[in-house]
């Protein structure tokens, strides 16, 4: 058994807010729109929008074999 690192594609929600940990865009964030290629999110405080494509994705740590056939 291993300590293994999984990640999946996250699917916002429209009115999900959220807090990017880290990058340029870190801070909190309300998702205000959301489509197959991106996501609109909101600044609470400024109200500035933005348009995000980059692909978030959902971590957990597990103990499990690895690799996985």
């Amino acid at each position: 058994m291993e300590n293994i690192t999984c990640l999946k594609p996250y699917k916002f929600t429209v009115g999900e807010k959220v807090n990017i940990a880290s990058g340029p865009l870190r801070g909190d964030w309300l998702v205000i729109r959301v489509d197959e290629k991106s996501v609109a999110l909101q600044c609470p405080v400024s109200k500035k929008k933005i348009n995000w494509k980059d692909t978030c994705f959902e971590i957990s740590r597990n103990i499990q074999t690895w690799p996985q056939y």
